[in-house]
């Protein structure tokens, strides 16, 4: 079988875990043997990319919105599938195309969007590119859940794929233990990350909070992260809803202490040893934090997932499978 890999994903440092994800399934599927072509699009070719159209990524995309094409169509390579990390510029594919899905946040809370994001999830007609993937791949049960609670997709059409770590999130060794007196969290920027609740929490305990993703701060890179991980007192993710959480499996490579919501998935899907909290209370947070402090070693977290491999089988063995559709028959 003949994958179009979507590499756009790849080439966006702003993606974060989506990013991430789609690093690790395109390394673990080219170790099972699949015959991959990853493509993007853009007046800068990345390294990543073996096909590449080197248009402006604004009238791609408006190409696409008008539906005067569709994204496989730009590359003359010859595919059974196309993959895409992540929901995006589409327009009409030919190409049978499998969907990662993360979450269904833009459809639980679009208040927690911009009107600019929530005009680019109804522009890119996501709701439409879910529903008409052949087969969806989601990151947790949760997801799952909501695909079929929201979107009515047969349950049949959804397969749970277990996510996985790079060597990345494993490699950094804690600065000192005095040195352990800050909390972590993300998304200073995204308000489903609920990053009030704790900049509320280090006021309390008067402890620093380093919070990743600030508009004061430069972007952080997966190395500097994964030292921030190692050296926190605790990783707060407080976040209104999550379809999996894998910054606390990146923090738990490291032991680190991590407090979360109760909300989306994070209850299914958080690391062993997590303190779980409702994103609401941030008394009950800060409770957390102050027994941490007193007895850090009993909360330490340990995370059970590691490389991709499981995740890349899955999803060679539900492709190798697809039924043909009635038109191709």
């Amino acid at each position: 079988m003949k994958i179009l890999f979507d590499g756009r994903p790849l080439a966006d440092q702003r993606s974060g875990g989506v990013r991430r994800v789609a690093e690790g399934l395109l390394d673990s599927l080219r170790q099972q043997g699949a015959d991959i072509t990853v493509v993007t699009t853009g007046t800068t070719k990345p390294t990543i990319s073996n096909k590449h159209v080197g248009l402006p990524n604004k009238l791609l995309s408006t190409a696409l919105w008008l539906h005067l094409t569709g994204f496989d169509k730009l590359f003359s390579t010859k595919c059974d599938i196309l993959f895409l990390p992540n929901i995006g510029w589409l327009g009409t594919p030919k190409t049978p195309y499998a969907l990662v899905v993360h979450d269904l946040s833009f459809l639980i809370e679009p208040r927690w969007f911009s009107w600019k994001s929530r005009l680019w999830h109804q522009l890119i007609g996501a709701k439409r590119q879910i529903k008409n993937a052949r087969i969806l791949f989601a990151v947790s049960e949760c997801t799952k859940r909501d695909l079929i609670r929201l979107l009515q997709i047969p349950a049949d059409r959804i397969v749970v794929i277990p996510l996985g770590l790079d060597a990345t999130f494993q490699s950094a060794a804690p600065t000192s233990s005095t040195q352990r007196k800050f909390l972590l969290a993300l998304g200073a920027n995204d308000p489903r990350k609920n990053a009030a609740l704790s900049k509320a929490v280090a006021k309390e305990t008067g402890l620093e909070l380093k919070l990743v993703g600030d508009a004061s701060r430069e972007r952080v890179r997966d190395e500097e992260l994964d030292q921030l991980y190692a050296d926190a007192t605790a990783f707060l993710y407080p976040s209104w809803y999550e379809g999996f959480g894998l910054p606390l499996h990146e923090a738990a490579r490291h032991g680190t202490p991590c407090i979360a919501s109760t909300a989306g998935a994070l209850p299914e899907t958080a690391p062993e040893g997590t303190v779980f909290a409702s994103p609401s209370k941030p008394q009950h947070w800060i409770q957390a934090v102050e027994n941490i402090l007193k007895n850090p070693s009993a909360y330490r977290t340990t995370t059970v997932i590691n490389g991709w491999e499981p995740a890349a089988k899955l999803i060679t063995h539900h492709l190798a499978h697809l039924p043909t559709p009635p038109h191709q028959a």
